[in-house]
Parts: structure tokens; sequence; C-alpha cells
């Protein structure tokens, strides 16, 4: 059963407006969305967002969304069925689930994929390599600026300069639920420079450790006490374990 703290999640997405990877096999219990629970066999397809099953290890696999289900375990480890927006169901690993916090993984399928575009203020598009019919995010490369005629004043502005499209391929989105809100917390890519290091590859330091946590946390005492665990114990909250740790200074 979920815990208070993700059936709040649950409450409040409710009411807000890539290719296959099929795991082995094995038998565990399914909690599904009627609230019945069924001894089953599973492997986990989480690109495409499906749950293969099985009624026995010798019959024909069916097809559980993750709307049918509330969660179960694979691979050792929890999963949960949880609304990302606008009745778009999937399914979530669970790192950690306190009672105050929780440090949630998605594997970046194509409809999570289209969800970060969608919301990134423009920032990002939804792209297909032709080469391997792989989906990737792309931005616009701006460096530095030009002289733009603008038709409207008939004046010439400094405006920057789009010198190409570049796209990086996403390797996990990890998003952390707390304070009642779930959301977007980090892209792990295939680039080491990116928006989501701020352009920085190595370990956050103080700023950009309060960068990353002032959109879920509003209490500066927390923020710095968290500060304060992160430099101590040289930890990179980018890194799903650290960040467990970290939050664990102030929250359950």
């Amino acid at each position: 059963m979920k815990t208070p703290l993700l059936l709040l999640i649950v409450t409040l997405l409710l009411n807000l407006p890539v290719q296959a990877q099929q795991l082995p096999f094995e038998q565990q219990t399914v909690l599904l969305a009627d609230g019945t629970q069924a001894l089953l066999w599973i492997s986990l397809d989480d690109k495409a967002d499906l749950l293969h099953y099985k009624l026995r290890y010798d019959s024909n696999p069916e097809i559980y969304k993750p709307s049918d289900v509330e969660s179960f375990n694979y691979a050792g480890q929890q999963y949960y069925t949880l609304p990302l927006r606008d009745g778009y169901f999937t399914f979530f690993k669970v790192y950690h689930e306190g009672k105050e916090f929780a440090v949630l993984e998605k594997a970046p399928s194509y409809k999570a994929l289209r969800v970060i575009a969608d919301e990134s203020d423009g920032r990002y598009s939804l792209c297909q390599n032709k080469s391997n019919n792989r989906f990737y995010l792309c931005y616009k490369e701006v460096k530095g600026n030009s002289q733009l005629y603008d038709i409207r004043t008939y004046r010439y502005s400094a405006g920057p300069v789009t010198i190409g499209t570049s796209e990086f391929e996403v390797h996990k989105i990890v998003y952390l639920a707390i304070e009642g809100q779930l959301k977007l917390f980090y892209l792990e890519t295939d680039e080491r420079f990116n928006y989501w290091d701020n352009w920085m590859g190595p370990r956050p330091g103080k700023r950009r450790t309060e960068e990353m946590l002032e959109e879920f946390i509003e209490d500066k005492e927390k923020i710095s006490a968290i500060q304060k665990k992160v430099k101590r114990d040289k930890l990179d909250i980018r890194f799903p374990p650290h960040l467990i740790i970290a939050l664990e200074a102030v929250y359950h």
C-alpha cells in the first residue's frame, strides 16, 4: 500500500490539468488498481510503460498498463504507479520512501520525455535520431549576440545567435516528492556539461545545491542545514543515494 505521503502526491497530481526493454520474468505479488492482489509472473518494460504478466510461467503473457496497477516489486526494487500529468500514469522506481519525502526514478520513455519537453518553456524539444530511431531531447545552441533588424521599430537591436541544434540522451530521470509536490529534480544525460548541471561537470557547490533545492523547499533554514550536510559529507545531490542522505538532515 502507498504511504500517506505518496497518497497525498497522487491526490494532488490527479487534480492537475523508446524503445522497449523487457527483462526476465519473475514471480511477484502485484497490487492491482482495484485493490486486489495477484501472484503473477511479471516482466517490466519500463521504456514502454508496460508490465507483462503470466498466470503461470509457461502460459502466454498478457499486459498491464500503469493505470491497471498500483504497486509491485521487481528485480529487488519497489515500483508505484503515479500520475505524471493529464491522466498519464507511469511506473516509478522507489529509491527512498520516508514519512516526509520520497526519491523516485522514472525510465526515459517516449511519454516521459514528451512531458519534460512540453513543460520546459521551449527550452527543449523531443527529437528522434534517424540513424537509430531513439528519442532524445534537443535544444538550440545560442552563442554571442548580433545586430538584429526589428521591422516593427525599424531599428537594429542586439540579440542571441542560434548556431545549431544539439541533442542529448537521457539515461535517468529523478523525481523528488516533498512538501506536497512531486517534481522533476534531475536528468542524468550523456552530456557532462548540461543545463541540469548548470553547465558544470564537477560536484555542485553551495550555490548550485541551493538552486536545486529551493524549487522544492521554502524554508531557508532547512536548505542551509542540507547545504552544511552536503559540504561536510562531500555529497553530490545529483546522485539519488547522496540526495537521500542530504535530505535526512532535516526530513524523516
